[in-house]
């Protein structure tokens, strides 16, 4: 039985198992069900299963310009299925591996295929793959895992023992979901692409983009995660995303971060969204644990709302500028400024502790409203103010009103 159950040794040879089974015994130590030996190229497999092998399933690792389709794996030792570069696997099954379910190398595809249980990577590739229409769960380690410049989309990733999926550089990852993982839902060692994926019910953050050279995040979901909704790197640019109902901070950014057109809700255990510095445009954060938006410096806010958080509703601290926002019925102020150089212009503030609250000098408020505040306005001399005046008949172009 120290045998393969089929051994391949020679190139442009395909093997079609009419639907037949190839069936080995890990318990006395049958090596692959399929093997390639030596360096060959041309090598198809399909219609079958392969079941019950101490190795690898299907190993064409050895192989250039393979194919398998139509072929179930099964209870094997090692990978379900392995191949070189250039490989195309389709419409497979792979279930109870004790390593990768699928293994690809460079410049392959893998599309409408199934990993369910594998005892290590759901779906690995090279660089310069493309995996499609795919689904990796309950597996023992990442449900899929990609080389550089790779293309991800339509996959879902459930129910693994770490990440959902987790690419590399200039990846791009689209209409995916990543759901009840262990570990982060969609993260990258650096800079890549997600566009209209779903990261819910996540041990650990929804998205986790890495590098610093700026990951981009466009019409994405980030729900019920246990992290947070997005744990932004370095020049991450955020768009029209909706964030729920995370449990630490929806949006919490590092530097040079921009959050445009986007929607976070009901943060349960930090901000609404938090960031060292960069810039908020056109967002609305509701329901927030502690502050709405928080910029620690050199930030910029920008046509926002942000109500009904239990601290302020806008933060911001050095070199901060706040203009054109609504904030209203928060627990501390609608914005409040803990720091030099800011400029605050045009804001509306309504029903919160105190309208305006300004701890540091240098700082210029003009053409703002304060409505129904417990204090209208708490700023420290040593600020440029435009005058508070209480009705807007015969008001200056540049005063702040206090109703």
């Amino acid at each position: 039985f120290n045998n393969h159950g089929i051994e391949i040794n020679a190139s442009n040879v395909t093997l079609d198992l009419n639907g037949f089974s190839v069936i080995g015994n890990t318990e006395v130590g049958s090596f692959d069900g399929i093997h390639v030996t030596g360096v060959r190229t041309g090598i198809s497999v399909r219609n079958g299963r392969v079941e019950a092998f101490f190795q690898d399933g299907i190993d064409l690792g050895n192989a250039e310009n393979t194919i398998v389709s139509d072929v179930t794996v099964a209870f094997c030792g090692g990978d379900g299925i392995n191949t070189g570069n250039s490989a195309l696997v389709e419409r497979c099954v792979v279930d109870n591996s004790g390593g990768d379910g699928i293994d690809v190398d460079i410049a392959s595809i893998v599309r409408d295929c199934v990993v369910t249980e594998s005892g290590s990577v759901g779906v690995r590739t090279g660089s310069n793959s493309v995996v499609t229409d795919c689904t990796a769960s309950f597996g023992s380690s990442t449900g899929f895992i990609t080389g550089v410049t790779s293309v991800v989309s339509g996959c879902n990733a459930g129910d693994n023992a770490s990440n959902g999926f987790s690419v590399n550089f200039n990846c791009n990852v689209s209409d995916c979901i990543a759901e009840d993982n262990v570990g982060v839902g969609f993260t990258s060692s650096s800079t890549a692409f997600f566009r209209d994926c779903v990261a819910q019910n996540n041990d650990s953050h929804g998205f986790d983009p890495g590098g610093s050279a700026g990951s981009r995040l466009d019409g994405c979901f980030a729900v019920n995660n246990g992290g947070n909704g997005i744990d932004a790197s370095t020049n991450t640019h955020v768009s029209g995303c909706t964030v729920r109902s995370n449990s630490l901070a929806g949006i919490d950014g590092t530097s040079n971060v921009t959050v445009v057109d986007t929607v976070v809700l009901n943060s349960e255990g930090g901000d609404g969204i938090t960031l060292s510095s960069g810039n908020v445009e056109r967002c609305t954060v509701r329901n927030s644990a502690a502050s709405g938006i928080t910029i620690n410096s050199s930030g910029d806010v920008r046509d926002c709302i942000s109500d009904n958080n239990a601290g302020d509703g806008i933060f911001g601290g050095f070199d901060s500028s706040v203009v054109g926002c609504t904030s209203y019925s928060n627990g501390l102020a609608g914005i409040h400024i803990d720091g030099q150089r800011s400029f605050i212009d045009s804001n509306r503030c309504r029903s919160n502790t105190r309208g305006f609250d300004i701890d540091q000098v240098n700082n210029t408020i003009i053409r703002n409203v304060s409505i129904q505040n417990g204090t209208a306005y708490s700023i420290v001399g040593g600020n440029d103010v435009a005058p508070i005046v209480v009705s807007p008949a015969g008001a200056g172009p540049f005063d702040n009103l206090q109703h």
